[in-house]
């Protein structure tokens, strides 16, 4: 029997703000099929207190807590906490026609394992990227042999167990890789995210690559697409990477190696071509500026803070390694380089970078020519942006409510 319309109920577990900006706009339509629409709020969990603008939605307030951020936790600690989560949720009562994730973590994963739900719909923000690389080529290019081959052993351990993991009955206390837990349907940003989840062993059917909605922002910004000031200022902007936070001390070494080349690269410009460049560095929300002081010891290096989008407008070329700011830039009709001054171009031949949309640099030399050939009017290429970013976007919001309206019929 067809189940009447005030018993239809959805469930939403946003884990952050990007989440929520991503589910927030399909409501409306679903609210207009008769779906009541809740929120798991677990503030108490990840300290991000996410619902403060948004009072009037209807929420599961969660009473476990943390002490820190879940995500922070040692592994004993984090599998407490869900454990003790547990319990609380097989209190909570309702059946749910669908249930609405932007992350697969632990707590995502007990959640479906835990309370009576349907249909799973999973909004993939991030870009998923081809993070893998060729074993062999460690010992051609690697600077750092031992972590290097700790980090191709932990990544094919991750992938080949992930597979496993994602079957089994109690896998909420397990590590995984996002994107790689079975749904009912996935919404991501483009083919190319799609191909690289159909390699995790997702289905592509199970896919639908249309846009996301917290993406349709972009389309409200344009960048000329030339020089802010053709016979003034150059302004680049660069962005630095939580490798600290994370703890990996590798990656931060190269990625201060790195910088430190853009630096002294745009100060002999400055002086020996009596180049007007300026470097604006946007730090990592993770980052702490007192600790980040070395950078902008030069009077051209400054620290930037606000707005992304407004920043990107005011910036001739965003320069950096691996950050989803380029795809923004790029989609905005920026300009954007890819910094491999450090030799770790190996390490991401088989990610977004390939496309030819992201332009690489391995030496200062040529780095320096393109900034000339830029700074002189030179054209910049984007072939391959359609790849990350679904020509659907502007309509995504209709074309995932629709599709979870089918799946749910």
């Amino acid at each position: 029997m067809q189940k009447n319309m005030s018993t239809k109920k959805l469930l939403f577990f946003p884990q952050n703000e990007t989440h929520l900006e991503n589910m927030l706009p399909l409501l409306p339509n679903l609210e207009n099929k008769g779906y009541q629409c809740e929120f798991i709020d677990a503030s108490k969990i990840y300290h991000q207190d996410i619902y403060k603008d948004f009072p009037q939605l209807k929420r599961i307030t969660l009473k476990t807590t943390c002490e820190i951020p879940f995500y922070t936790t040692g592994t004993i600690q984090r599998i407490r906490f869900v454990l003790s989560l547990r319990k609380e949720l097989k209190q909570v009562k309702s059946n749910y026609d669908g249930f609405f994730i932007g992350n697969d973590g632990a707590l995502q994963r007990l959640v479906m394992k835990t309370i009576s739900i349907q249909k799973i719909f999973f909004l993939v923000d991030a870009i998923i990227n081809d993070n893998t690389f060729s074993f062999f080529k460690i010992f051609k290019h690697s600077n750092f042999m031992s972590y290097d081959i700790k980090d191709w052993i932990r990544r094919k351990s991750k992938l080949i167990s992930m597979r496993i993991i994602r079957y089994l009955p109690f896998n909420y206390l397990l590590p995984s890789e996002i994107g790689t837990v079975r749904t009912t349907k996935m919404y991501v940003l483009g083919e190319y995210v799609k191909e690289v989840l159909k390699t995790r062993g997702i289905p592509g059917r199970e896919i639908l690559a249309c846009g996301l909605p917290r993406f349709r922002k972009i389309l409200e910004y344009r960048h000329p697409g030339i020089n802010l000031e053709p016979n003034g200022k150059f302004k680049i902007m660069t962005l630095t990477q939580s490798a600290v936070w994370h703890n990996d001390h590798v990656k931060e070494e190269v990625q201060k190696k790195q910088l430190f080349k853009l630096i002294n690269l745009l100060e002999k410009m400055r002086v020996n071509e009596n180049t007007d460049v300026d470097l604006n560095i946007r730090l990592h929300p993770r980052d702490i500026v007192e600790d980040r002081s070395y950078f902008f010891e030069k009077d051209f290096v400054h620290l930037i803070e606000g707005d992304l989008y407004k920043q990107l407008l005011e910036h001739d070329i965003v320069v950096a390694t691996s950050s989803t700011v380029l795809l923004e830039t790029l989609a905005i009709n920026g300009r954007v380089a890819v910094m491999m001054l450090v030799d770790q171009w190996w390490r991401y031949e088989r990610s977004f970078l390939k496309l030819p949309c992201f332009h690489k640099f391995h030496n200062e030399k040529d780095l320096e020519n393109y900034f000339s050939h830029l700074m002189n009017g030179g054209e910049f290429n984007r072939a391959g942006l359609e790849n990350l970013i679904s020509p659907s976007l502007k309509n995504s919001v209709e074309i995932i409510t629709e599709d979870v309206i089918k799946e749910l019929s």
